[in-house]
């Protein structure tokens, strides 16, 4: 049951080639290195977002709507 719930895990990762988690050893191990990964991904995302948010600004005279709408992917 290990060896097949790893290759489903496996399975259904884009890149495996990239993965940095510890897939020589039990799903468990699998698993927790997953979340690892997925949670230092998660801060490098907020910290990117957030320079993104503090750089647009909104001035007089810019659309309204156009501004909406770069804000709009960083939610």
């Amino acid at each position: 049951m290990n060896a097949w719930t790893k290759g489903l895990l496996l399975y259904n990762i884009k890149n495996t080639i990239g993965l940095t988690a510890n897939i020589l050893e039990t799903v468990s191990d699998l698993w927790k290195s997953l979340i690892d990964l997925y949670d230092q991904l998660l801060e490098v995302v907020k910290l990117y977002t957030k320079e993104q948010l503090k750089s647009l600004h909104l001035y007089n005279g810019n659309n309204f709507p156009n501004h909406i709408a770069h804000l709009r992917p960083l939610q």
